[in-house]
């Protein structure tokens, strides 16, 4: 369970991340809604700071405490936590790369 709750929280980080990066190069597409598109990639960039910081937290917990019901109960959590971030991440970067490939404008604006 350990192994899946740091990948879960792994690819939900990556997922944010790749979309502040998404959401910052969109604005170049037009000058006018830059500063937008820079805020807005800049709360992207820390949700995926946190979730890096989480996981960092949990691994560090697991590694320091033997595995008992409440670390596996701990990892439950974590694992379903990351999922749903993994998900909201994932749909909201393929709504992005929609509006800024296939539209051809930039994410927000």
């Amino acid at each position: 369970m350990d192994k899946l709750a740091k990948f879960t929280g792994l690819a939900a980080t990556t997922a944010w991340f790749l979309l502040s990066i998404l959401t910052t190069g969109s604005g170049v597409l037009d000058k006018n809604t830059i500063v937008i598109n820079t805020v807005v990639a800049v709360i992207f960039l820390g949700v995926s700071l946190l979730l890096l910081w989480r996981v960092n937290a949990v691994d560090a917990t697991r590694r320091s405490v033997p595995m008992n019901k409440a670390i596996r109960s701990l990892l439950r959590v974590e694992a379903v936590t990351a999922a749903a971030m993994l998900l909201l991440g994932l749909t909201l970067l393929f709504a992005a790369g929609l509006r800024a490939f296939g539209e051809g404008v930039p994410v927000f604006g």
